[in-house]
């Protein structure tokens, strides 16, 4: 096979010999990263969404409170 036709029909093999430009190992690293980088994500933003909650779920009793309060008072 000819080594211009070879890099034209196929931009990843070099040469003669039929070697990758990119490893196999680079493959699984690339599509590990793919999967596992939105699992890592995951827990973040439930934590962060657990605290939005606890805030404004602090926030809405305290002013129950606080009209409970005022009601006493005024």
């Amino acid at each position: 096979m000819n080594s211009a036709l070879a890099d034209r029909q196929w931009p990843m093999v070099s040469g003669d010999t039929g070697e990758m430009a990119m490893d196999y190992e680079w493959l699984w690293v690339i599509s590990a990263v793919g999967v596992l980088a939105p699992v890592g994500v995951a827990p973040f933003a439930l934590a962060r969404d657990a605290c939005c909650w606890w805030r404004e779920h602090r926030r809405e009793r305290r002013e129950r409170e606080m009209a409970g309060r005022q009601l006493w008072e005024g």
